[in-house]
């Protein structure tokens, strides 16, 4: 029996704002495996995604970094029994700032965006 390539599953948590709508998540995970390749993982894995408001980020930037700035992304990782079981961990990214990224980079918004979840 031929064992299967690795693999992701991304899903966006039920908080995000409607931004996730413009995100094509099988394009997405397409990305995402052929990191997953380059970095030989061997295993399957499952990553979490929320989009935020600006002033949303700014307070969990806060919360976390002690900087009340809105960031475009933030990752948590996730603890060692999680990974283990698969898991990696949260990707939260601003919606505000890819807009206003994407605008300076002339690109779209989505793939900003899906650039900050690859990045995180």
């Amino acid at each position: 029996m031929e064992d299967e390539p690795p693999s992701i599953q991304l899903f966006f948590t039920e908080d995000s704002t409607s931004d996730i709508k413009e995100i094509n998540l099988t394009e997405l995970e397409k990305s995402t495996q052929a990191l997953i390749k380059l970095a030989n993982h061997s295993k399957s894995y499952e990553a979490g995604i929320k989009v935020v408001d600006g002033p949303t980020m700014s307070q969990l930037h806060n919360d976390y970094m002690q900087d009340p700035t809105e960031t475009d992304v933030m990752s948590f990782e996730s603890d060692e029994e999680d990974l283990e079981q698969g898991y990696l961990g949260d990707v939260i990214i601003c919606s505000k700032v890819a807009e206003e990224e994407a605008e300076s980079r002339s690109h779209s918004k989505v793939d900003e965006m899906m650039f900050y979840i690859l990045h995180g």
